[in-house]
């Protein structure tokens, strides 16, 4: 059997599972011991995510007709604080380099 994978927030697949049973008489089975299909165990890690360029960023300063912006990304993974950039300032045409 093969069944779709859905979380919540999203109509769309998320991947496949897929299952299949042997069917044996109690003899046949004793033959096979179970898996441990047990959870791995909890491991640290660190996750370091890197901000090159940004592109398409609409201008909030428009004075003068200079379309500049001053930017900075901000992310906070689930758990953890959130955490910018630099500022990369007067960028010109939604484009910043980090």
């Amino acid at each position: 059997e093969r069944r779709t994978l859905y979380i919540p927030t999203n109509t769309r697949g998320q991947g496949t599972l897929e299952c299949w049973l042997d069917i044996m008489v109690p003899a046949e089975a004793d033959a096979f011991p179970p898996d441990d299909v047990a959870l791995p165990p909890v491991r640290a890690f660190e996750l370091r995510v890197v901000i090159w360029k940004t592109k398409d960023v609409v201008p909030m300063d428009t004075f003068g007709g200079q379309n500049m912006n001053d930017l900075y990304v901000s992310v906070w993974p689930e758990g953890n604080d959130k955490q910018n950039t630099d500022t990369h300032w007067r960028c010109k045409k939604g484009k910043g380099s980090f």
